[in-house]
């Protein structure tokens, strides 16, 4: 039964009010005095203790508040509370702060009257008294003592406009002495202040900083002024009287600079004023246009670091003082800089922070766009919505050339929320939205334009792209011929068919659908009569239908078409290697080298079609016996290829680099031929490591594993000598894999040709 009883207690708590007062207290204690005077302040008033509690929340709320709002919680807490003399005391400090010395007179006064002996209420009383009347006798007023008027004295002299006549010769003795040297402006106050031994606060060490500064300024010595008060400064002692003489010294002197054409000093002067511009509209001006200056200049000469550098500092001062403007232009010259240095995320940054100053409601019409350099003084105060539509591309331009395509359709997406009927923004997002592999959302955005206006040509154009990216061949070429019926003079149009019809027939002949591969070819014949691919695949159509003669007549007409073109031919002889029609290669070859220039690519280009096509070469099984491969060696295709390794190698016999290119082209199909050309590559480049690798990669795959593993172990070694690791690494791992039956097998497939091939170490 008790426990029970206790339960329905606990359920009663539990469904009583919570008291205020209590509230207000846990509040009070976790210091939201915000919530503990809310509280409070509805309760009754009739309570005393109520009052002081109020009182006490006040005060410590203006402790961490300055200003009106202190004043008025100081002022409720003396109200509620009149007898709590620190209230009163710190009310009249916070009067004083504020400047109104009768009032804080008034409170020095009721507090003095309670207990004279109020730590500083005496001397403050005094020092308000002085201000308010230099002359006053302070020795009349409470709290006063002999140590107070001794203190004061001095000051009590300056604010007379007399000499302060100190009794000894300590620090602080000579500063009053220089302060009223300062006053009189007598040329001695220089030697009094400067130097001298330490005072007994770092703020008294950086009024008489403050004070030798206003000496030299004296004394016509500006330059000691300046750094005196960048010293003082630099301490944190930041009274308007010296942002005053900083920036009155500041100003003339950059302008001298400017005037002179001494930029680089101009710069750094402004560049040292920095701080000072929020509290100087003047000086903000001459900072900006000093930077503004300092960075066409540096554009002009290139140095678009400098200049970016220098407009990203202007652009700061705009954006830390009022009343100098847009940053707009400095935006705008930001961001050609960045894009200059190719910074293309910064450049994107830049634009798209411009974009955030446009107007919601623009009422500019027109206006000019800014220009492809930095720092034109061509910039328009307001923007027509074609120049932002501008500023927008370059967003994107920006963010694609970063390979963040991303970041651009977060804009565009931004930008059509604001204006969803711009159908030339929509797309732009699909351009972005297939940048960032985005190929659905970018079909659902191109019907969503479609919707809005059917027969947006650029809209049905990339749509037929995108249905053909898809191989959706049938859905491309009705969307196509629908434009092309409309737009017959298009010719950009006709060549998106004839595109089309080539993909198309490409895709239908690698499935040996030969009939739709050739009326496909026929078709985009018909559109673009003068590209030589049609007449070239509808050869290779004539091959695979044994028709040599069509062929023949097809692959000379696609020659006629493209006769200074290298691939032409070298696409013409593939099809009569896949033909094995060896007489009419040779024909073509002679045909193209009496048209073109001698290239060693060429001939090394056929060499390999020749081998690739021509290999034998079976797939090794790792798990089973060698098998003997079928020598190639006297087939007149192989004698062919090698000729024309050997024609290449004719036209620069002084080119190492060119040795190890075709030993790269022949390793995966070839390797006992690519090791003629590596040997000879290495014996003329022997500190090559990447050489040396494919050497002993190509010794391995030959069964020469022991001269394999000491070239493998020379070129790592030649690695480390010249600071690549790295490789040295790979080829410590490949001189362990070189008794593997899988490294052959690898190479077969190709494996490590890849590897090799997309390393930058061997780009021969």
């Amino acid at each position: 039964m008790p426990k029970r009883k206790r339960a329905s207690d606990r359920t009663r708590a539990s469904t009583t009010t919570p008291d205020p007062r209590q509230q207000g207290v846990r509040a009070f204690r976790a210091g939201r005095y915000d919530t503990a005077i809310a509280i409070w302040s509805n309760l009754r008033r009739d309570d005393p203790s109520l009052g002081a509690a109020l009182a006490e929340a006040h005060f410590r709320r203006a402790l961490a508040q300055t200003g009106t709002p202190q004043l008025a919680d100081l002022r409720r807490a003396v109200e509620l509370a009149p007898g709590q003399l620190r209230y009163q005391y710190h009310l009249g400090r916070a009067l004083y702060l504020a400047g109104d010395l009768p009032g804080a007179i008034e409170r020095y006064r009721a507090v003095l009257q309670h207990d004279p002996a109020w730590r500083g209420a005496g001397i403050a009383l005094a020092l308000a008294v002085l201000e308010q009347d230099p002359r006053a006798d302070i020795a009349t007023l409470p709290g006063s003592t002999p140590k107070i008027r001794s203190a004061l004295a001095p000051i009590q002299a300056l604010v007379r406009g007399d000499m302060p006549r100190p009794e000894g010769d300590e620090p602080l003795d000579r500063l009053w002495q220089g302060l009223g040297l300062v006053q009189a402006g007598a040329g001695a106050a220089r030697s009094v202040l400067d130097g001298g031994r330490a005072l007994s606060s770092p703020r008294a060490m950086a009024v008489r900083r403050y004070y030798q500064g206003v000496a030299d300024a004296q004394a016509g010595d500006m330059t000691s002024a300046l750094a005196a008060w960048q010293d003082v400064y630099e301490q944190r002692l930041t009274t308007p009287w010296l942002l005053d003489n900083l920036v009155a010294v500041l100003l003339p002197r950059i302008r001298e600079y400017l005037d002179a054409g001494d930029l680089d000093h101009a710069a750094a002067t402004a560049q040292s004023a920095i701080p000072l511009a929020a509290g100087s509209t003047a000086l903000g001006e001459v900072l900006v246009q000093t930077f503004d200056r300092v960075a066409r200049a540096a554009a002009t000469t290139g140095d678009w670091a400098r200049a970016a550098g220098l407009w990203q500092q202007a652009r700061e001062v705009v954006s830390a003082s009022s009343g100098l403007g847009s940053p707009r232009p400095l935006l705008h010259n930001l961001a050609l800089a960045y894009e200059a240095q190719e910074q293309w995320i910064e450049a994107a940054e830049a634009w798209r922070v411009m974009l955030r100053t446009r107007p919601r409601r623009s009422a500019a019409k027109g206006g000019e766009k800014g220009g492809a350099s930095g720092g034109s003084d061509a910039q328009p105060s307001e923007l027509g919505d074609v120049e932002w539509g501008w500023v927008r591309k370059r967003v994107i331009e920006c963010y694609k050339r970063a390979g963040a395509p991303g970041e651009a359709v977060t804009v565009f997406r931004q930008a059509i929320k604001a204006d969803p009927e711009d159908l030339d923004l929509r797309l732009q997002l699909v351009d972005a939205l297939l940048l960032n592999e985005q190929d659905q959302a970018a079909y659902n955005e191109l019907q969503r334009l479609l919707e809005i206006e059917p027969r947006h040509l650029a809209a049905r154009l990339q749509l037929a792209n995108l249905h053909a990216a898809r191989h959706e061949w049938q859905a491309a070429e009705t969307t196509l011929r629908g434009v092309l019926a409309e737009h017959p003079e298009r010719e950009d149009v006709r060549r998106q068919m004839a595109q089309l019809m080539l993909a198309r027939g490409l895709e239908q002949l690698e499935w040996g659908q030969l009939a739709a591969a050739a009326k496909a070819f026929e078709d985009g014949r018909q559109l673009a009569p003068n590209n030589y691919q049609f007449p070239l695949n509808l050869g290779r159509v004539a091959i695979d239908q044994r028709k040599p003669q069509r062929a023949k007549e097809l692959l000379q007409e696609a020659l006629e078409l493209a006769a200074d073109q290298p691939p032409a031919y070298t696409q013409v002889i593939e099809c009569w290697i896949v033909a094995d029609r060896i007489d009419e290669a040779r024909a073509v070859l002679a045909r193209a080298e009496a048209a073109l220039p001698p290239s060693p690519d060429f001939l090394i280009d056929v060499g390999r079609l020749i081998l690739q096509h021509k290999n034998r070469m079976a797939l090794p099984n790792p798990f089973a016996p060698p098998i003997r491969q079928e020598k190639e060696a006297d087939s007149p295709w192989t004698e062919l290829a090698t000729e024309l390794l050997d024609r290449a190698l004719a036209l620069q016999p002084e080119d190492p680099r060119l040795r190890l290119r075709i030993a790269v082209e022949l390793m995966p199909l070839r390797p006992e031929m690519a090791l003629r050309f590596a040997e000879e590559g290495v014996r003329l480049l022997p500190d090559e490591p990447g050489g040396l690798m494919m050497l002993g990669l190509l010794l391995g795959v030959n069964d020469r594993k022991r001269e394999a593993k000491e070239t493998l172990r020379r070129g790592a070694r030649l690695a480390r000598q010249q600071g690549n690791p790295e490789l040295a690494r790979e080829m410590d791992v490949l001189r362990e894999e070189i008794d593997s039956p899988l490294l052959k097998y690898g190479l077969s497939l190709g494996s490590i040709f890849d590897d090799l091939d997309d390393d930058d170490e061997f780009d021969w």
